[in-house]
């Protein structure tokens, strides 16, 4: 049976969840394509700060969202006039957090060129792996990783690399000192003259006067805006196709929900996911700009100590993380001695929170820590837990996001009761339009108009959904790989799933 055909109740009122929603609509109407987004919050915002980087020694640099609209236009400029980029082509950032990966991730999108994020922790077979399937033609990464530059030239289809520092945008005397450990610790500089560093990009970028995209690389809100790569635990990853159009649906759902609780005046969110990673893409990045907020962009989150400076220093407001990020911080002694008391939220995605945990955050720091979920098909956020205590649906992820439809259907695409569990099903206009060349892949995901997550979940009476684990016999949407990391700042080890598909 077409789950189209049933009657998925998605709200303790009954009866679809897509219901209009006013403010949803208002904000996607200002901004069909990506472009839009940062020209009208560069305007709107102008002075303010948009993004800071932090380092563990203490070094930080900041751009304005005026200064973000300037270097971003003035790398779709080099992207388009020097390099000669066509609509369509793709362009792969691999980057840690840091103003570098703003304004060229900003760059890439309001162009009509297609974003291929890649994680930076990566290795170097998974990275040649995304860039040959992507057809990537442009890699901008870390000089950090110089002797493996020229390694990517060679094995891939990308002809131009562009080699950027997390000191990129520093005051030059605290740039001077960074750079100089790079290079001491970068076992060669690169000499292949297909690789031309950040700022001299910039450089003959800004040249360009007077500069507009141009009609053919224009982006309208059906083009591609995006590859996100997801995969199973076994095979190869598929890259989510995500328009502009879904991903401006997905920041105006976002947006509507939070608008309420944010100052843009002075509300705080700090990033410690990297960006490649779609929650932190759509939620922290986009939707935060838009709404006015500075960003603390965060290279290196571990060990946590790593963060004790910033939130000494800054007053946070905002924080999204996985369940284990926000026990690892419970964790930690000098979060518990001082505690960011200035937070309004924190939102937990990526697998179950346990209640324990939402109960001691809230208990240590006064702020409600949000259970919510979404997957990378879906443009990451798909459902919320309310920002009012009063009505958090305990044990469970929450209401879906506006204008979203959802529903549990069993192994032959039947609807399934309320308390029972099923398969958990998704329609809505943030929905990816595909996989790129996986048409078998994509067949399975996307049947009558839903996206089928694999995802096993029981629906409860109040509406809201319990998220219980993957469907047996289906591969994780979530391709992750194991990495150990030091947690904290006792030298303990945790072994992590390092995400870089949602």
């Amino acid at each position: 049976m077409d789950p189209m055909q049933n009657e998925y109740r998605s709200t303790p009122e009954g009866g679809f969840s897509a219901a209009h929603d006013e403010d949803a609509m208002r904000v996607q109407r200002l901004f069909p394509e990506i472009g839009s987004l940062v020209r009208l919050a560069s305007y709107q915002h102008a002075e303010k700060p948009a993004f800071v980087t932090y380092l563990p020694n203490g070094g930080s640099g900041s751009l304005s969202f005026s200064e973000v609209d300037e270097y971003s236009a003035a790398f779709a400029a080099y992207l388009t006039k020097s390099i000669g980029l066509r609509k369509g082509d793709r362009v792969a950032i691999q980057l840690p957090n840091c103003l570098s990966y703003a304004v060229c991730a900003l760059g890439v999108l309001r162009s009509g060129f297609v974003l291929v994020n890649i994680n930076p922790i990566l290795s170097e077979r998974h990275v040649i792996e995304a860039l040959r399937d992507s057809g990537a033609r442009v890699l901008v990464a870390s000089s950090f990783h110089a002797e493996k530059l020229e390694r990517v030239l060679g094995l891939t289809a990308v002809r131009s690399l562009i080699s950027a520092s997390i000191a990129d945008f520093f005051p030059i005397w605290s740039r001077s000192l960074i750079e100089f450990a790079i290079r001491l610790r970068s076992k060669k500089k690169p000499r292949d003259n297909r690789i031309i560093c950040l700022e001299n990009a910039l450089e003959l970028g800004l040249h360009q006067t007077p500069w507009t995209v141009g009609i053919e690389t224009t982006p309208t809100p059906y083009d591609v805006a995006m590859f996100q790569y997801t995969g199973g635990t076994t095979g190869t990853s598929k890259a989510a196709m995500l328009t502009h159009a879904n991903i401006a649906v997905s920041v105006s759902q976002i947006v509507s929900n939070l608008q309420h609780r944010v100052d843009s005046h002075r509300d705080t969110i700090l990033t410690t996911i990297p960006l490649s990673n779609s929650f932190s893409f759509i939620m922290n990045f986009l939707s935060f700009f838009w709404m006015g907020t500075k960003n603390i962009l965060v290279p290196f989150s571990r060990p946590l100590t790593n963060l004790r400076r910033i939130m000494e220093d800054q007053k946070i407001t905002w924080m999204v993380g996985a369940p284990n990020f926000y026990r690892s911080l419970l964790g930690e002694s000098w979060f518990i001695k001082n505690p960011p008391l200035s937070l309004k939220a924190a939102l937990a995605f990526g697998m179950a929170l346990q209640r324990e945990i939402a109960e001691e955050f809230v208990y240590i720091t006064g702020a409600p820590l949000v259970e919510g979920y979404g997957l990378a098909e879906a443009c990451s956020v798909v459902t919320l837990n309310s920002l009012r205590g009063e009505s958090v649906f305990p044990n469970s992820v929450g209401l879906p996001l506006g204008n979203t439809e959802m529903g549990l259907v069993d192994s032959k695409g039947c609807s399934i009761a309320v308390g029972n569990i099923g398969e958990l099903v998704i329609r809505g206009a943030q929905i990816m339009i595909g996989y790129w060349n996986r048409p078998d892949a994509t067949a399975r995901a996307l049947r009558g108009g839903w996206l089928y997550t694999g995802d096993e979940a029981q629906y409860l009476e109040d509406g809201s959904y319990r998220l219980l684990g993957r469907k047996k016999g289906t591969e994780e949407i979530a391709k992750k790989e194991e990495i150990t990391i030091v947690t904290n700042s006792e030298g303990e080890k945790e072994s992590i799933f390092a995400e870089f598909s949602f």
